[in-house]
């Protein structure tokens, strides 16, 4: 693959013929940069014009017949293209790529995030996808509401939501302390965590808290309150915040 050249190569892959129509069209009309050699229904017919045009891009569908889009995977011993997956897949279970960092359009297409998608793979700023990766991101849409996708440079772990102890903001980062002792830096802001789990008992406590109110051992009064948490640490409440911790038990004033 020449990577001096200026255009960048790109198949599709949808078993749909509008999707796959409607793709084309978005990117001929909105990134001039990219040049579509194929739009093919199917892993197997992916697999010979990979092999043919070796694209910059392939714009991957997830769920196919016969073999899924993850099943792409297993025909290479090196992934040498970036992938952005296509999905129909309601918007919480997506998050599980975008903390990963891995690019994905949910349909209906947003071309904002199909121009941003690619500009990413023109600055060679997303993540390459392993065999290994894909079959720990495959297993994890099937448990997106028990687990998260942590990024890394070269990839990214996953750790299951009700080991998060708490996340602490740490200026565009996020820290999170697990159950087990283990810290995990994350290139998230605090803001992206409280919206991703608030929906699983985790509460705002302060402007750089974010806690796991079933790891709360106890609160202590006082001008500045303190929450006791499950790894013996104690996070500093907001004043505006105590009575939404006294309303998350039966607290008896």
């Amino acid at each position: 693959m020449n990577e001096n050249q200026t255009s960048l190569i790109a198949i599709l892959v949808d078993d749909e013929a509008s999707s796959r129509e409607l793709l084309f069209r978005i990117v001929a009309d909105h990134c001039p940069q990219v040049e579509v050699k194929a739009c093919l229904p199917s892993v197997k017919e992916a697999v010979t014009a990979i092999r043919q045009y070796r694209p910059h891009i392939v714009f991957l569908d997830i769920e196919m017949p016969l073999e899924d889009g993850f099943a792409l995977f297993s025909y290479f011993d090196e992934i040498d293209f970036s992938i952005i997956f296509v999905t129909a897949y309601d918007d919480y279970a997506v998050r599980a790529f975008e903390f990963a960092a891995v690019d994905y359009l949910l349909k209906p297409f947003r071309i904002d995030r199909l121009v941003n998608a690619v500009e990413r793979v023109r600055e060679k700023n997303q993540v390459k996808l392993h065999a290994a990766q894909v079959s720990v991101l495959r297993s994890y849409l099937g448990q997106a509401e028990e687990k998260l996708a942590l990024p890394f440079e070269s990839g990214f772990k996953i750790v299951n939501i009700k080991e998060i102890v708490r996340c602490t903001a740490d200026r565009n980062y996020t820290l999170l302390s697990l159950d087990s002792g283990e810290k995990i830096l994350v290139s998230k802001t605090l803001a992206k965590f409280e919206a991703l789990l608030e929906q699983f008992n985790f509460l705002r406590v302060h402007r750089s808290h974010l806690i796991n109110v079933d790891k709360i051992k106890g609160f202590v009064k006082g001008r500045a309150p303190l929450l006791l948490m499950s790894d013996e640490s104690e996070v500093e409440v907001a004043p505006g915040k105590r009575e939404s911790i006294m309303n998350r038990w039966n607290y008896i004033r």
